[in-house]
């Protein structure tokens, strides 16, 4: 069986990933963060330390596989006071997916997803992270649905799903859900002998970020 797709985005390079972090401190700073400066002290940031991207992918015969990768990246921010929610961008290495066949693996990297053609395909950005409900300071566990643009094979798609987020000393524990449907992204569910990938798959990321300092 061919390797699944891999629903996080395709980002671009190391430079427009740079953009995208200072485009989040624009955002989220509603004029306090200016190009070229830090953050406010106001303004609190978090760097991804470490995490899991979790690709579900269901067989057209039944039964499902996974791929999975830990190399993932980015950054969380939270404008002063409660009103305005969370934003952020989350980068991962495609390359690193692992579906626990080698062959499959190869199918999955080349065939389908062509990391090779360049850094637009090499990787996967999720940015525009918006939540729906801004975080509480009293609430251990903060649920609520969210939405980001996802870059994937060159195409650029609004997604949606749900996620929870814990804040403790000095951490954010995070967890989100979405499905994407490979079509969308002119990306052909991946077939073999017969036994294919269903448009759509299913991902989780978890992942803790940092506190950094301003």
């Amino acid at each position: 069986m061919t390797g699944c797709l891999y629903p996080i985005s395709i980002c671009p390079s190391w430079q427009v990933w740079r953009w995208v972090a200072l485009s989040l401190l624009l955002i989220v700073g509603a004029g306090n963060a200016r190009a070229g400066t830090q953050p406010t002290p106001s303004i609190a940031t978090w760097k991804v330390t470490a995490g899991e991207v979790q690709v579900r992918c269901r067989l057209t015969v039944g039964g499902s596989f996974d791929a999975t990768t830990s190399d993932i990246s980015g950054l969380i921010v939270k404008p002063p006071g409660g009103e305005t929610p969370p934003t952020g961008g989350i980068m991962v290495e495609l390359s690193t997916l692992d579906t626990g066949i080698n062959l499959r693996n190869e199918h999955l990297r080349t065939r389908y997803l062509t990391v090779g053609r360049g850094p637009r395909f090499g990787q996967a950005l999720l940015t525009a992270l918006q939540l729906e409900t801004p975080m509480r300071q009293d609430t251990p566990a903060h649920r609520t649905n969210f939405t980001g643009t996802l870059l994937l094979h060159g195409v650029e798609q609004t997604v949606s799903g749900e996620s929870e987020i814990r804040q403790t000393n000095g951490y954010l524990r995070v967890q989100a859900s979405f499905a994407v449907s490979l079509n969308d992204f002119g990306i052909e569910p991946p077939r073999y002998l017969g036994v294919g990938v269903r448009d759509e798959v299913a991902i989780t990321i978890t992942l803790v970020a940092a506190r950094e300092k301003n």
